[in-house]
Order: C-alpha cells, then sequence, then structure tokens
C-alpha cells in the first residue's frame, strides 16, 4: 500500500515511512510532518490508534486515513475523533492526490474542513 501511496504522490511530496502504527506515531513525534495518510489496517497499533494518539497530542494534525469497503464504521469514528478526510479503498490515484491537495491546502487556510472520496461512480463530497 505505501508503494501505491508514493507513486501516487511522487514527485509533489516527500515521504517519511513507516511500516505500523507505532512507527507512525514515533514518526510523526518527530518529524511532525504537513500531511499523514495512513491505512485503518496496519500491524501492532492500527490506523485508528494511531491517528487517535496523534490527534490527541496535536489537534491540528492533517491526517487522510484510508479505509476499505464496508468500513462506515470507521469512516464515522474518523469524522468524530478529528480525521480531516478519508478514501475507500480501492482507489485511483487521482483521487488520492485530490484529497491529499484538499487537505494540505484546508490546513494551511487553518480550516477544519472534511473530504470523503467515494469509490463507485467517483463522486467527491466536501461536508
Amino acid at each position: 500500500m505505501r508503494k501505491i501511496i508514493m507513486r501516487a504522490l511522487t514527485p509533489d511530496y516527500t515521504f517519511i515511512e513507516a511500516s505500523d502504527g507505532v512507527g507512525a506515531l514515533a514518526e510523526y513525534r518527530k518529524h511532525a510532518p504537513n500531511l499523514v495518510i495512513m491505512d485503518v489496517n496496519m500491524p501492532n497499533k492500527d490506523g485508528m490508534c494511531a491517528a487517535r494518539e496523534i490527534l490527541e497530542t496535536d489537534p491540528s494534525a492533517n491526517i487522510v486515513m484510508l479505509t476499505a469497503l464496508g468500513q462506515k464504521w470507521a469512516e464515522e469514528e474518523m469524522l468524530r475523533i478529528g480525521v480531516r478526510a478519508f478514501v475507500t479503498k480501492p482507489f485511483r490515484p487521482e483521487e488520492l492526490r485530490k484529497v491529499a491537495a484538499y487537505a494540505v491546502k484546508a490546513r494551511q487556510q487553518n480550516g477544519r474542513g472534511r473530504l470523503s472520496v467515494e469509490v463507485g461512480p467517483n463522486s467527491v463530497e466536501r461536508t
């Protein structure tokens, strides 16, 4: 999944990688990146727990989560804890680029807008 994300967002973004939720939390604390993209399903500490911990220490963290189809419970919880956006897998590279650009722009404007991308008719909803 990390390689798919990197291919979709190269050359516009610089990457810091982590192989699991524990590593993602450590890398966030070390680098405080402008954007975090992580999967809900990760080993050792799932993406939801990692996102929750990041947002507890830094409420302005800019997190985009990747979810599998049928994980509506996860999407609702992500929005509740403050994740900026989520992308439903499988996704097209241009969908991820659009969400990443939106998330970075929204953070630069100091907004807390939300964006969801649903795969199917390729609709993008702003809420």
